[in-house]
């Protein structure tokens, strides 16, 4: 899973964080392995990431056509504290893993500023090996940008659109997806870890 900790925007309104972007507030990642018999837990041991990326404040005169020059020094970074920010794993049967992904973390550059609020349980079924499957639950904020990765395909992609950081204190999204394949070809380590 990536998380985008930003409003990044390409200009006509469509989300332009990825898993490859390197600028980002928090990152979390996990490899799970739905089969018992390849991993207890089902999740691989050390595995499990919570990265806080540099978060940069500039001057506003240093924003040209709202792009910030390369070379431009900021006023200050830091990295917001990834404390609350757990990834973990439930076994539900031999072949079924459920995923809990729990971030919180607020701006490490603005003090009281409101936390970033994400929750995803993404279970993955592996009951038919060549028909792997996945359901996917979330509960977070308007804002910011996100995407969600699975076997390396995008499988929740979550655009703010319009929302501005106050949307951190308003209402809150809940959406669950039914059980779908998941995207092939299906990482061979996960099968023979």
């Amino acid at each position: 899973m990536v998380f985008g900790g930003d409003n990044r925007q390409n200009g006509n309104g469509t989300a332009i964080f990825d898993k490859t972007n390197t600028r980002y507030r928090l990152r979390q990642t996990g490899r799970f392995i739905p089969l018992e018999g390849y991993d207890a837990d089902g999740l691989k041991d050390g595995s499990a990431t919570n990265l806080p990326g540099v978060t940069t404040k500039y001057a506003a005169a240093a924003v040209v056509g709202g792009q910030i020059p390369p070379g431009t020094v900021p006023l200050a970074t830091g990295t917001a504290d990834i404390s609350r920010m757990t990834v973990t794993a439930i076994r539900q049967d031999t072949r079924l893993v459920l995923a809990k992904f729990r971030m919180e973390a607020n701006n490490p550059l603005v003090d009281g500023s409101p936390d970033i609020e994400v929750i995803f349980d993404l279970i993955l079924d592996y009951t038919d090996p060549r028909n792997p499957q996945m359901s996917l639950a979330s509960e977070h904020k308007w804002f910011p940008c996100f995407d969600i990765y699975v076997n390396g395909q995008s499988v929740y992609p979550f655009d703010s659109e319009n929302a501005t950081v106050l949307s951190l204190a308003g209402p809150r999204v809940f959406i669950q997806f039914p059980f779908r394949p998941i995207e092939l070809p299906w990482d061979d380590e996960q099968v023979n870890p």
